[in-house]
């Protein structure tokens, strides 16, 4: 059921209204609080970015919303799409939202609750290799208790790039792949990466943090030099994508599939090798210890771990880098 909030109400009631006024009597009628508290909750929508005009005897009308992440606006999606049990935190600018949810991980935070920034000024990928998240991306993370083994791991991180690659091929028509173990390719360049840090009891991972990077609305070149070429959803494609929207579809499809997939490894390997990069074809990895492999890439085995065809045999990949 979702819960009452004087911002998000009142946000409702100036979409609803589809660019007309609405007084600030009728808003707070419709709210059961003051016109004070209505006036309050505009200028806090304005800080936030929305153009709302006010005009005297009229009200308040909607000119236009900030194409970010914000609460208001990301609530409104979850509620457009079904989602009521989110709990979703927004930050302007942080250091790192993969480290605040880690922190309040680890102070037992509820299931299913999200961090994201409009930007982060420490952002990190695999091996503590910075991670450039300017304004026009999404940059969050989310706590959820996955329920199984360690060597279930890795699975986790290969579900979360499935359900984002998944997420922009059948909401957004885009012809985007996993990249094993953890990233979102598209055009044969890096759009997006997953980042995961498991906290465990004995055998058993008992929370997962799971970073979700996606390189949208900003140019490469704010990117910078990248071991592996990158891009943007917008240099791709031309276009600006909606962040509120597009960051609740991948929720939901996460949410909804994810149990069900870690549960049925099989059935994950089975959906991901449909759409595994570079499936089929020779390739080369650079392993931890600097050695390195190459063959072709057969699939994915029920752990979601490489498996390579090699001269000598098959050959599973547990932590590797494409070069």
């Amino acid at each position: 059921m979702r819960k009452q909030n004087g911002k998000d109400d009142i946000l409702r009631s100036l979409i609803s209204h589809k660019g007309t006024f609405i007084s600030g009597q009728e808003l707070g009628q419709k709210l059961s609080i003051s016109r004070v508290a209505v006036h309050k909750q505009i200028e806090s929508l304005a800080s936030m970015g929305f153009d709302i005009e006010r005009k005297r005897k009229w009200g308040y009308r909607l000119v236009r919303i900030p194409n970010k992440p914000v609460s208001p606006l990301v609530k409104y999606e979850f509620e457009k799409i079904g989602i009521y049990d989110i709990d979703y935190h927004y930050f302007e600018e942080v250091e790192s939202v993969q480290e605040i949810a880690i922190r309040e991980a680890r102070k037992k935070v509820a299931d299913w609750t999200v961090f994201c920034a409009s930007r982060q000024t420490g952002g990190r990928g695999r091996f503590e290799r910075k991670w450039v998240s300017p304004y026009g991306g999404l940059w969050m993370s989310f706590v959820f208790s996955p329920e199984v083994y360690l060597n279930k791991a890795a699975a986790i991180s290969v579900a979360c790039a499935y359900f984002v690659a998944e997420t922009l091929r059948n909401e957004y028509g885009l012809q985007a792949f996993v990249k094993w173990p953890n990233d979102v390719i598209l055009n044969d360049k890096k759009i997006g990466g997953i980042l995961v840090t498991s906290i465990s009891e004995g055998e058993l991972i008992v929370k997962a943090i799971v970073g979700i990077g996606l390189n949208v609305n900003f140019k490469p070149s704010l990117i910078g030099k990248a071991i592996f070429p990158a891009t943007t959803i917008l240099e791709e494609t031309g276009k600006e994508f909606y962040l509120p929207g597009l960051l609740a579809l991948i929720l939901k499809k996460t949410k909804t599939e994810m149990k069900d997939m870690l549960k049925n490894t099989g059935k994950l390997k089975n959906a991901v090798e449909k759409i595994l990069w570079k499936k089929g074809q020779e390739v080369t990895l650079r392993m931890p210890d600097d050695s390195f492999v190459s063959g072709r890439i057969k699939g994915l085995d029920e752990d979601c771990f490489l498996v390579l065809s090699t001269t000598s045999g098959e050959e599973k990949v547990l932590s590797g880098e494409f070069i």
